[in-house]
């Protein structure tokens, strides 16, 4: 079973990193709640590639690139959907 990081923990990161409000609401999604893109797309009312767009901006602030998003993908559910 993964470790499951604290609403409270990723909350500061969300700040530490200056996500934007919009970035800040995918991140805990899908971190915090561990939800897949669609699922995140649709409870927010915008299009997954509007997800992925935001969280490739998450990804960014973090400075986090290649491989190393498709392994915080799988962490994050155990997949990279």
């Amino acid at each position: 079973m993964l470790p499951t990081l604290s609403h409270k923990f990723l909350v500061q990161m969300a700040h530490l990193h200056q996500l934007t409000p919009e970035q800040e609401q995918v991140f805990l999604l899908k971190f915090a709640e561990h939800k897949r893109y669609q699922e995140i797309a649709r409870e927010l009312g915008i299009s997954k590639e509007a997800c992925l767009k935001r969280m490739g901006a998450i990804y960014e602030k973090f400075g986090i690139e290649g491989d190393t998003r498709q392994i915080t993908g799988f962490y994050a559910r155990g997949t990279t959907n």
